[in-house]
């Protein structure tokens, strides 16, 4: 199946001047995009087409824009999730595996990657967590963390992008065992397991805010809503969405 990419053009056009859009979501996951001087009206015959991308692979995830290079996902072999990258000129820079698809439903990838300091971070459907330079292509380091940490994954697979926060790529497992771990943006080398509150990963990606200057991360299992301390993993709070629905069927 062939895959053609034109929207790209009208998402992105800004970015050719101004400010990257580096993870899922835009600035802080908000979805608010603080660009200026866009059109209020189209024109007749609609925008004009800047950029078209055949070819990408199969995939539900959104393009990202960073350093003037396009990153996206999709499915280009069977089982097998791609990360590519092109630029404005709609040519080819690399492409690599960065894990297993998911297979059971809906079989195409997830991830929307994540850019930081010259890497990107990606989950593949199945569970692996991925660090990739963003100007060569190389796997840096990747971690089995679903299989590793006793992980488990909701119906229709993992869809879930990976959040920086400062020094750590911080990702949700769920199960029985953990609810999130966070790993050296660098390195890949372990840095704090979140205790499990039960519930499997859900297709939600963790958010980061600030309050009273404490990082939280927030983070949805399908049973909970979690707020997770990022410097330590503790868990600050929950609210049980199962006993939530519950009650409000009555």
């Amino acid at each position: 199946m062939r895959l053609t990419l034109t929207i790209i053009a009208i998402i992105f056009a800004f970015n050719l001047f101004g400010q990257d859009l580096i993870e899922f979501r835009g600035v802080d996951r908000s979805g608010y995009y603080p660009d200026t001087g866009l059109l209020k009206q189209w024109p007749e015959s609609g925008p004009e087409l800047l950029l078209k991308i055949e070819d990408i692979g199969k995939g539900f995830s959104t393009p990202i824009v960073a350093n003037n290079n396009i990153y996206v996902t999709g499915i280009k072999e069977d089982t097998i999730d791609i990360l590519s990258a092109f630029n404005f000129n709609a040519e080819l820079l690399w492409d690599i595996p960065y894990g297993r698809s998911w297979t059971r439903s809906y079989i195409d990838s997830r991830s929307t990657p994540t850019y930081s300091d010259g890497n990107l971070y990606v989950s593949s459907g199945t569970g692996q967590l991925a660090c990739v330079d963003a100007q060569t292509g190389k796997l840096i380091w990747e971690v089995d963390a679903v299989q590793k940490y006793a992980g488990e994954i909701h119906r229709h697979g993992d869809a879930e992008a990976p959040l920086i926060v400062d020094d750590l790529v911080v990702y949700l497992v769920g199960g029985e065992q953990n609810t999130m771990v966070a790993f050296n943006k660098y390195t890949g080398k372990e840095v704090w397991q979140c205790k499990s509150l039960g519930g499997a990963k859900s297709y939600a990606s963790p958010s980061l805010i600030v309050h009273n200057n404490r990082k939280i991360i927030l983070a949805q299992t399908t049973d909970n809503l979690i707020g997770i301390d990022a410097e330590n993993g503790s868990i600050l709070w929950s609210f049980n969405l199962i006993q939530y629905h519950t009650k409000a069927r009555g």
